[in-house]
């Protein structure tokens, strides 16, 4: 049985030789870290949100089913932009999409989230991810609750919590973040107040644009997020980031990010 993923270049320039040389040396790494390595696919691409929103809609657990592969897009509702994403597909395949940018913009960066992302193969492997529980597990959404778009970003937020306090933990975090447990607080405070104006209300999608709308003063500092975010979860993958400085995993359980409509 080989121990070595698979590693595909779906680029439309072809990457220089040293380019190349580093993806080769932090792929080597990226496999010491997963389980199973050969039924991990490793998809390095130019065309990042074409190929992402193809992968996407093939996951087995999907958020949102009737989203297609060209609705995908990159960019966040805080104004960053993803740069890579796990998919876990039928069969027990899973594939991670990398834009072919990120080592230009730095190889630390591009090691750290490297490094982030085989964390959410370790734990699709061992049957471990939150993403999705909920439909694994016998379940009942609480009465006098926001649909499931809640629970869908607060699994999203536990997982993201995990993949990043092994990065810090393992000295693998970039130096360049400037992430903080400060910010959690201002998740925090951006979850209760859009949950608030649906308590009010009951208007789901004045609850939405409330969290968007507070999501503003995060999306000025693009350094915090301009590389890794998982499914769209931007206040999920942000808490999870600042939380791992802290002490108590609880943290990440503490808020859930915004998405449009999902269904159970």
């Amino acid at each position: 049985m080989s121990s070595e993923i698979n590693v595909t270049y779906r680029v439309v320039r072809d990457l220089p030789a040293a380019q190349r040389a580093t993806w080769s040396n932090l792929l080597a790494e990226f496999a010491a870290e997963v389980p199973t390595p050969e039924k991990v696919e490793v998809v390095i691409t130019d065309e990042y949100e074409k190929v992402a929103g193809q992968y996407q809609v093939q996951e087995v657990d999907r958020a949102n089913p009737s989203m297609t592969a060209e609705q995908y897009r990159a960019k966040k509702v805080d104004g960053a932009r993803a740069g890579a994403m796990t998919c876990v597909l039928p069969g027990g395949k899973v594939v991670v999409v990398a834009g072919s940018g990120l080592v230009p913009a730095g190889v630390r960066g591009a090691r750290h989230g490297l490094l982030h992302e085989a964390q959410h193969v370790r734990l699709a492997q061992r049957g471990d991810a939150a993403w999705g529980v909920h439909r694994r597990v016998p379940f009942t959404l609480p009465e006098r609750e926001i649909t499931f778009e809640f629970l869908w970003a607060a699994e999203s937020a536990i997982d993201e919590y995990r993949c990043e306090r092994t990065v810090h933990e393992r000295g693998w975090t970039d130096p360049t973040n400037t992430v903080s447990p400060g910010n959690v607080a201002s998740i925090v405070a951006t979850f209760r107040a859009a949950r608030m104006t649906w308590d009010v209300t009951g208007d789901l999608m004045g609850a939405y644009q409330a969290g968007v709308r507070l999501a503003g003063p995060h999306g000025q500092r693009p350094r915090l997020r301009r590389r890794w975010r998982r499914h769209g979860s931007d206040f999920g993958y942000r808490l999870g980031e600042s939380a791992c400085r802290g002490t108590d995993p609880r943290l990440a359980r503490g808020a859930a990010g915004y998405r449009r409509g999902r269904p159970a």
